[in-house]
């Protein structure tokens, strides 16, 4: 049995957006379980600076803006530096990282990168130490294998001799966010969990129309009146929110006790979440987030990614169902099945018949 490295500071660089934060969590928590007593320091991008603060696993959340000026990203460089980690792990695949990652000097450098792009490729294998490359290609075909992501990112702590099981994505929520989420959820009166539905732009992507948008949720609103849906907005897919919320008719809000939520800290998202019964999404953010709160999801994806996206960025060790998004009422009716299954997976009795 190989024993582990004895590191005393990991840093880890994970500088992009909020779903690869929750997909990174359980090679994060297999790091710290293999070094309890280690100082764990996470660097994340701005949007991503309060979604794990708080988290057992980690001791310190730095920021890195990688879309700063160079004199800032060269400031933030410095003081990560002075830090003097003995061991960073790039889960960010992105040439400026490998090399911040070079600049921060630590010993031992290990990162994830992708051999389909050239130059990210021949920075990491100059920057890194250990360098672990994807299997999958840029352009993957139906006969390409296609690992998830989380089990990518466990290969680089392999390659550290570090153990790296499979574990559930985590999400850390404030007692005080769980409460407001739970009273919120209280007052429509019901007694059941709603469905979440995430109102992302990429709904109006792929030839959808803000009708076909609001005809999805009116639909998924009547799969059970009792539990009604609940729409959660980021502050991406507010241009989104305003194309659909007047087509959504009278009716279906009555019914459902429709709850649009378009302004939203992480922290209440992550609550009102973890309060419904599961999540339908085109976004891998809150796929994942439903993954990190344990609630089945229903994942829709580009038909044109499908094959790859649908296994990289699936749901991680939830009930769920994986879609190749069409469109027209052929589409709809899709995602609506899919949602009523898995209802009766997770909810036995919870449907009227």
């Amino acid at each position: 049995m190989t024993s582990v490295p004895p590191f005393q500071h990991a840093m880890i660089l994970r500088t992009d957006r909020i779903g690869d934060l929750l997909v990174s969590t359980p090679a994060i928590r297999n790091l710290r379980s293999a070094l309890p007593h280690a100082r764990i320091t996470l660097v994340v991008s701005p949007l991503c600076a309060d979604v794990l603060r708080g988290w057992d696993a980690i001791d310190t959340v730095e920021v890195f803006d990688a879309a700063a000026t160079g004199a800032a990203r060269k400031e933030a460089a410095r003081r990560l530096s002075l830090a003097r980690p003995d061991v960073v792990l790039v889960f960010t695949p992105q040439s400026g990282i490998y090399r911040l990652a070079r600049h921060i000097g630590a010993r031992i450098r290990v990162g994830f990168g992708y051999a389909s792009r050239p130059l990210d490729f021949a920075v990491a294998r100059l920057a890194l130490t250990h360098p672990v490359f994807s299997r999958v290609p840029e352009a993957a075909g139906r006969a390409h294998e296609v690992p998830h992501h989380a089990d990518e990112l466990l290969a680089l702590l392999s390659a550290l001799d570090i153990p790296a099981p499979r574990r559930p994505m985590e999400v850390p929520i404030a007692e005080a966010d769980r409460a407001w989420a739970q009273r919120l959820v209280a007052g429509r009166g019901t007694g059941a969990a709603p469905i979440a539905v995430h109102l992302s732009h990429k709904w109006l992507d792929d030839g959808w129309s803000a009708d076909d948008v609001a005809g999805l949720v009116g639909a998924i609103a009547r799969i059970d009146a009792d539990r009604g849906v609940v729409l959660t907005v980021g502050p991406a897919d507010r241009k989104a929110w305003n194309a659909v919320r007047g087509k959504l008719p009278r009716s279906v809000g009555a019914r459902s006790q429709l709850l649009a939520l378009d302004d939203l800290t992480f922290g209440r998202w992550a609550a009102v979440v973890a309060s419904s019964v599961l999540v339908i999404s085109p976004d891998t953010g809150a796929i994942h987030l439903g993954s990190a709160t344990r609630r089945p999801v229903v994942g829709v994806y580009a038909e044109h990614r499908f094959h790859v996206f649908s296994r990289q960025w699936a749901p991680w060790m939830v009930p769920c169902r994986t879609l190749a998004k069409s469109r027209g009422e052929a589409g709809i009716r899709v995602i609506v099945d899919a949602a009523a299954s898995l209802l009766r997976e997770v909810a036995p009795g919870s449907l009227r018949a």
